[in-house]
């Protein structure tokens, strides 16, 4: 959380985040426009967290503070040519790439009770799908029947009314029609009937149970079964696996039950209706357990629809989630646990090489998951995503320290694993510093105390990186230890040392932390780097501060006036 939101504008509306519930980098990615009016967001926060949403990956957020502090949206930032965004904030080739790349990947999947009803013809037409012939393709359907099956669609959210099992519609679409219905937030029941039978009970928004028993038995007299009900490639167990509401467990079972059924019926013919609606994807490859494994509320379906298929795999889907991932990535770790103990061998990716550990290690504050899939497969512990980060780099950025700990606990090796992207290796402990998190430093220091000595791909230690990124409580308590002692004079591949980015950074305004820096007792501000340029130096001169790495401005007789007057004890030779 803390690392999405950075240094800038949503830093000052944590608190009330948290408060409201907005308290994980997914769930604050779902915002909408008058979920930020609620909380008084003004339009800066806004903005900031339109781009951070879309930079949310640890390769580019790295850049969110910069971006964030140019004063742009995030249109204004796309229509910016490759220089501009080269040049103004600092971004490596590679990752320019990716953020153009960007521009056109971040289309979401519909939502299928978002969408209007799809245009479908009248007549019924059905499609072999199997050996057995028991399942077919549902035809489309004209919109006025479509209309009739929903009865009441125009007061959808208002008095609308329980659609009535119409016998000339398609029977999967009448259901649909049910089981959409049934799911409404507003609906209120009147007085109507199922299948003949007249439902008193007008004070229910979900099936009573005479509904459900009407609507499994109508399912079971259903022969042969219909599978696509619309364009998205929906099927009926899709619509009625995605809802947690009661009753929706035994139309669900209903549905396999039938399947199975017939498939007893046809054995000579090979069966496989059953297995052939729980693994049928819809247009953006979503089998019914993607549905359902979305909805906190639904371990029951999940649950039950991993016993009922126990040997598929469930292959990612068109984003390249799992079930599993997308269990982990939300935080149901009761659903990670029926997935684990009732699969005889899950997938478990996710987007840009990541695994289920990733997401589970990146998201929310529950630890439970991550202790479930490290029981399960140990080796995930050390694989890394196509940016090169392990789930622990993740949970140092974005997990905190409970779940750094729990990672910890199983292979503490880990905290000395690098990141494998190419001129930007770092480790945990390096992460943690970035993204200021005191406890995530404490916690690894103390699982592995030595830790603090290795640095980065630039060469440099835990307090260049807590200078150069301003971390003052980082750096508070860097000073407590006593190994400032070895950190404090480093220098790292350009000759600098961390006196020499504090009097870039700061000169003669130097504050508390980094005044005890500067003047600790174990600090060399005569130290010179690859350019022969001092703190001290630095620290005195406007010049030297701004040009303190230009190897030309040092062989300037202007630049050797400024830098003898600010620190006559060097001896600058005459070039």
């Amino acid at each position: 959380m803390e690392g999405f939101v950075g240094n800038g504008a949503l830093k000052r509306v944590i608190p009330k985040l948290i408060e409201e519930g907005w308290d994980d980098v997914p769930t604050l990615k779902l915002m909408k426009a008058e979920d930020m009016d609620s909380i008084n967001m003004t339009q800066q926060q806004k903005d900031a967290l339109e781009m951070r949403s879309y930079l949310h990956d640890c390769a580019l957020i790295q850049y969110g503070d910069k971006l964030e502090s140019a004063g742009k949206s995030l249109q204004e930032l796309l229509e910016l040519s490759i220089d501009e965004i080269s040049s103004q904030f600092g971004m490596k080739k590679g990752h320019v790439a990716r953020f153009i790349e960007r521009r056109t990947s971040n289309s979401s999947a519909p939502n299928l009770l978002q969408q209007p009803p799809q245009a479908l013809t009248s007549s019924r037409k059905t499609t072999k799908t199997s050996s057995n012939n028991s399942i077919h393709n549902a035809s489309k359907m004209n919109p006025m029947l479509y209309r009739e099956a929903m009865r009441g669609e125009e007061k959808m959210g208002g008095g609308e009314e329980k659609p009535e099992l119409v016998p000339h519609i398609s029977w999967s679409s009448r259901l649909f029609s049910w089981i959409t219905w049934s799911s409404g937030l507003d609906t209120k029941l009147s007085k109507k009937k199922i299948g003949g039978k007249e439902n008193e009970d007008n004070h229910d928004d979900v099936l009573n149970h005479d509904d459900v028993l009407n609507l499994t038995q109508y399912i079971n007299d259903q022969q042969p079964l219909e599978l696509p009900l619309t364009s998205n490639k929906n099927t009926v167990l899709h619509v009625a696996a995605q809802f947690a509401r009661e009753g929706h467990l035994d139309i669900v079972k209903a549905l396999i039950e039938c399947a199975k059924r017939l498939d007893r019926e046809e054995v000579e013919s090979g069966g496989g209706a059953a297995k052939e609606m729980l693994r049928a994807p819809n247009k953006d490859n979503d089998t019914a357990l993607h549905m359902a494994v979305r909805n906190p509320l639904n371990i029951d379906v999940v649950t039950w629809l991993t016993k009922e298929d126990p040997e598929f795999t469930h292959p990612p889907n068109n984003a390249k989630e799992t079930p599993l991932y997308l269990a982990a990535e939300r935080q149901h770790y009761d659903m990670v646990s029926a997935i684990l103990e009732n699969c005889t061998s899950p997938g478990y990716g996710g987007p840009n090489g990541q695994t289920a550990l990733h997401a589970a290690a990146t998201n929310g504050r529950n630890t439970e998951s991550i202790e479930l899939l490290l029981e399960w497969k140990p080796d995930l512990i050390k694989e890394v995503d196509e940016y090169g980060w392990i789930p622990l780099h993740y949970a140092a950025c974005y997990g905190g320290k409970d779940k750094v700990k729990k990672i910890l606990k199983k292979n503490k090796s880990v905290t000395y694993i690098t990141t494998e992207e190419e001129g930007a290796e770092k480790t945990a402990l390096h992460i943690a510093v970035t993204y200021e998190s005191v406890s995530v430093m404490k916690e690894l220091l103390s699982e592995c105390p030595d830790c603090w000595e290795m640095v980065n791909s630039k060469g440099q230690n835990i307090l260049h990186i807590a200078v150069d990124m301003e971390q003052e409580e980082v750096t508070k308590f860097i000073l407590e230890k006593s190994w400032i002692i070895h950190l404090i004079n480093q220098k790292d591949i350009d000759g600098n040392t961390p006196l020499h980015l504090l009097a870039t950074a700061f000169g003669r305004e130097m504050q508390d932390p980094w005044r005890k820096i500067w003047y600790h007792s174990s600090s060399d501000r005569h130290a010179t780097n690859n350019n022969n340029v001092t703190p001290m130096a630095i620290f005195w001169s406007p010049i030297a501060k701004t040009l303190a790495y230009s190897e030309y401005a040092f062989r300037t007789s202007k630049w050797r006036h400024f830098a003898t007057i600010a620190d006559p004890s060097q001896q600058y030779p005459i070039l």
